[in-house]
């Protein structure tokens, strides 16, 4: 037997938190449904810790991690029967970071005063995306907000496992970029004003690298106020251009331009689209008005403007598959897919399949450039900092040949 922590919700709505022992973690689930509480996490107790299972990848409460939560819990609650503003101010009351429980509170305040969770949420500004809102008010429209707030949960909690994968990838290539500069730094400012006398007074040329940090060190020495001075004018330029809208699109951008990025951002594209408009049409809204939201919901202009597109084709009475094709994200065994989806009256099904597809895929070929990233940025940092070195003992060399001869 093995103790697990749990939290649960009681049939009157009321948070509960407690242990419970267990053979295994399916075993620890049954005991607990069969009190009459609905858990909805159960973790393994190990050294008197729990060793969760949630993925929080952000310092910020708002992140993906707590609407993820949030929606998670929110849907649990309904689906026990518990009214939508009694939901909420027991979700509010389960929060303990300040700002959670303010988000929470006047999610509440809105409800309570008569508005839709979804017209209560755009009011949150800078918490909720667009595309969550839009979703929640077509689960409202069709009247199927619970399954809605199932797939949200899912489809971020997805997210955060796929961005867990990248930090995790990214650690070491991070240590490497980071060990760079200050290898330069050390170099610069201890090998090299030691080193710089030898060539003074000799026939041997100094390296082209090693002049240049010698006329850097040098000229700092010398001017350190206007260097710093244009550094900061440089570290602000940069602060002020990323906050650009133009800027920022143009980033957006970036990554579907590159070749080796180009794969994952259609993955991820194809995956969104797909899960997006599923998720509409299995909570009962018809294909047009899904196609609406889905529009609405896109923050990206130019993948917004092929959506119009495709949706203006679907009004004219094209088939779905046959309009998808107008986006080069999609490939066309996922079109046959959603062709076969259409045939078989199972088009939300389908569209789910291929955004799971399209997220494995994604995963896949995120591990594959994480792996290929590591050695790369490893034998490019061996060839800077291994190059300066070697051309500043191959200088050293020559002077002793020199005062051999």
């Amino acid at each position: 037997m093995a103790p697990f922590r749990y939290e649960a919700f009681a049939p009157s709505g009321k948070i509960l938190r407690g242990e419970v022992e267990a053979p295994h973690l399916a075993g620890a689930l049954a005991i607990l449904q069969a009190q009459g509480i609905r858990p909805y996490r159960t973790d393994p107790v190990i050294a008197g810790k729990a060793k969760t299972f949630e993925l929080t990848l952000t310092r910020s409460p708002l992140g993906l991690a707590w609407r993820a939560r949030l929606f998670r819990q929110l849907g649990t609650l309904l689906s026990a029967g518990v009214p939508l503003d009694r939901g909420l101010h027991i979700l509010a009351s389960g929060f303990t970071a300040e700002r959670e429980h303010k988000i929470a509170e006047s999610l509440l305040a809105r409800v309570t005063g008569g508005k839709s969770l979804s017209a209560a949420m755009r009011q949150e500004e800078g918490v909720f995306p667009a595309d969550e809102c839009g979703l929640i008010q077509a689960g409202e429209q069709s009247g199927s907000l619970i399954p809605v707030l199932g797939d949200l949960a899912t489809v971020l909690e997805r997210r955060l496992d796929i961005r867990s994968k990248v930090v995790s990838a990214l650690v070491y290539p991070a240590f490497l970029m980071a060990l760079a500069p200050i290898c330069l730094i050390i170099i610069a400012t201890v090998l090299v004003p030691n080193i710089a006398p030898l060539f003074e007074g000799t026939d041997a040329p100094m390296p082209f690298a090693l002049r240049l940090m010698v006329w850097g060190t040098r000229s700092f020495d010398a001017h350190k106020p206007a260097w710093i001075a244009i550094l900061l004018v440089i570290l602000g330029s940069g602060l002020l251009a990323v906050r650009n809208p133009r800027i920022q699109h143009g980033m957006k951008r970036l990554p579907a331009r590159l070749p080796f990025t180009k794969p994952l951002a259609h993955h991820a594209t194809a995956g969104r689209v797909c899960r997006t408009l599923g998720a509409l049409l299995r909570g009962g809204l018809p294909l047009q008005a899904a196609l609406a939201t889905t529009v609405e919901v896109t923050s990206d202009p130019i993948l917004k403007t092929k959506l119009a597109t495709i949706r203006a084709a679907v009004t004219e009475g094209q088939k779905l598959s046959k309009a998808l094709a107008r986006l080069p994200e999609l490939p066309p065994p996922m079109l046959q897919m959603i062709a076969i989806g259409e045939d078989t009256n199972t088009l939300d099904v389908m569209l789910l399949y291929v955004a799971d597809a399209e997220e494995k895929a994604l995963a896949s070929a995120i591990d594959r450039l994480m792996t290929l990233l590591t050695p790369l940025l490893t034998i490019l940092m061996g060839l800077m900092v291994g190059g300066i070195v070697m051309s500043i003992m191959r200088a050293i060399l020559s002077i002793n040949d020199l005062a051999l001869k």
